[in-house]
């Protein structure tokens, strides 16, 4: 039976003094019985991952889901040029509109909802204006910077093929990127799922359908880049352990003008590997200062232009020693 998360949010709303939303939009389907409910525990601090969390539990489902550059006669705009509209730097002065975010598509949705987390978090300006001018995405023409290409800039890096965005975070040193193998590289299921268990939600997770990271003239990755919400372990219809993972993001494929910001689930058992990442320390987003829009990671650039990296050289790109 599906029950609102509510006491968590509820919770984590007054402590960041906000006036709770009616009652409360399904914001996270917990996916379990009235027996269980989740703990009513009030967390003893705000944490980053509650400013997350308040952003997407804020934000309005659908939107659209299209990540091209075509013209479209049921959006104003398309997701690039949205994304352009919607980080607004004027005069030293940032401002997130959220609302200008329309159409979207997974890598868009939760790099905007992580500027809004910082914008919101930030409210003795540790992130300076010159990093802000570089965490913007420019993805449309006649700007200060050109349209950033996979791994150019900060935006370019969170849009890369692999796992662009714990790139970023790792490079800014902004927080701590773990490793979800494929289940037969643990050496019994309880591994494998207490490695899940440890994911916060807030956490980002870039998941991965296949074995693929990059791609080249014959293969390519399939992937999806969300915000973990929760997860539920399962027995499923064949009397197999399983769990299924709840996040938000922007969900749909080509072009779903009725799709786009939701919660969505997989089973762990349709993921093939994972990479989540827990952010830290937000003061650090002030090292975007260092990397300049036009600024490429090599790595990244190369797995869209045909590279097929091994998962040695992905561990090595975020920092992570199996």
């Amino acid at each position: 039976m599906r029950i609102i998360c509510y006491n968590y949010f509820n919770n984590m709303l007054r402590k960041l003094k906000i006036l709770p939303v009616i009652l409360l939009v399904f914001l996270v389907s917990c996916a379990v019985t009235q027996e269980e409910k989740p703990s009513e525990d009030i967390p003893k601090e705000v944490t980053f991952n509650d400013y997350i969390l308040r952003t997407v539990m804020l934000m309005e489902d659908g939107g659209g889901f299209y990540a091209g550059r075509q013209e479209k006669e049921e959006f104003e705009h398309d997701a690039w040029q949205g994304l352009d509209q919607a980080v607004i730097l004027d005069d030293g002065k940032v401002k997130i509109d959220m609302s200008k975010a329309n159409p979207s598509f997974c890598s868009s949705a939760v790099y905007i909802a992580l500027l809004k987390s910082l914008k919101d978090w930030d409210q003795d300006n540790r992130i300076s204006y010159e990093a802000w001018e570089n965490l913007k995405p420019y993805t449309v023409e006649d700007r200060k910077w050109r349209i950033q290409g996979d791994g150019e800039g900060c935006w370019g890096r969170a849009n890369a093929n692999g796992p662009g965005l714990a790139v970023l975070i790792n490079e800014l040193k902004a927080g701590t990127n773990t490793y979800l193998a494929p289940r037969y590289e643990y050496s019994s299921k309880d591994e494998y799922y207490e490695a899940w268990r440890n994911v916060e939600p807030g956490d980002i997770l870039k998941l991965f359908w296949n074995r693929y990271i990059g791609a080249d003239d014959e293969h390519s990755e399939r992937g999806h880049i969300v915000i973990f919400l929760d997860m539920k372990e399962i027995i499923d219809e064949t009397w197999k352990k399983d769990a299924i993972i709840y996040y938000w993001s922007s969900n749909g494929s080509g072009f779903m003008p009725d799709k786009g910001y939701s919660i969505g689930k997989a089973r762990l058992s349709e993921i093939y590997r994972a990479v989540a990442t827990h952010i830290d320390d937000p003061a650090a987003f002030d090292n975007a200062k260092d990397i300049m829009p036009d600024d490429a990671n090599d790595w990244l650039v190369s797995l869209y232009d045909g590279h097929l990296a091994s998962e040695e050289e992905m561990l090595k790109e975020l920092n992570i020693t199996k």
